[in-house]
């Protein structure tokens, strides 16, 4: 396989997992309303029931937010696997430097392309806002009154504070896997 498609792979594999797992991290230490939390707990499938206050509509939003989450899991858990294959099965001293400087450059372009979206966001979240729901919910079935009870449990500061704890913690884990690919290379 090429060297440079091997190491776009690796980049977009890095930023995925590292991604979903900042996604869990900050899901689960976010303090929350008792509406988020019950709300969250269906979205993660620990239980089946959603508040009664919820209508259709948003029932059925929450029904497709629910599958992202379930694809999500899938994602980290497939990446996980990969990045674990990857580390046990590169047992010669040759491939593990390998490894390490493959790391070390996916790592660096991962923090190029989190910083990027992160100040992209930061600019305009408004408009990343409607298109990752453009993007997730075609159907169109995401946006309600400001008066509705799911705008009411969620409101758009829940999902800004949301989004830049997620940004800042992969760019942090990043940030650290570059640094310490980059110290153990030089010991090789």
């Amino acid at each position: 396989m090429n060297k440079h498609l091997k190491l776009t792979l690796l980049t977009i594999l890095l930023l995925i997992f590292l991604t979903t797992l900042s996604f869990k991290i900050v899901l689960k230490t976010t303090n929350t309303t008792q509406n988020q939390q019950e709300t969250i707990n269906y979205l993660n499938s620990k239980t089946n029931q959603l508040n009664q206050l919820f209508e259709p509509n948003e029932v059925s939003h929450l029904q497709d937010v629910k599958k992202v989450f379930q694809k999500t899991t899938i994602l980290f858990y497939l990446t996980l696997l990969i990045i674990t294959l990857l580390i046990t099965l590169n047992k010669t001293k040759t491939k593990k430097h390998q490894l390490l400087k493959n790391l070390n450059k996916a790592s660096k372009y991962t923090l190029i392309s989190l910083t990027t979206i992160t100040l992209l966001t930061i600019i305009s979240f408004n408009t990343i806002f409607k298109y990752f729901h453009l993007l997730f919910f075609p159907q169109g079935n995401w946006q309600f009154p400001s008066n509705s009870h799911i705008i009411q449990t969620f409101p758009l500061n829940f999902f800004i504070t949301i989004s830049f704890k997620i940004f800042i913690l992969t760019i942090i884990i990043t940030t650290l896997i570059y640094l310490y690919t980059k110290k153990k290379i030089k010991w090789f």
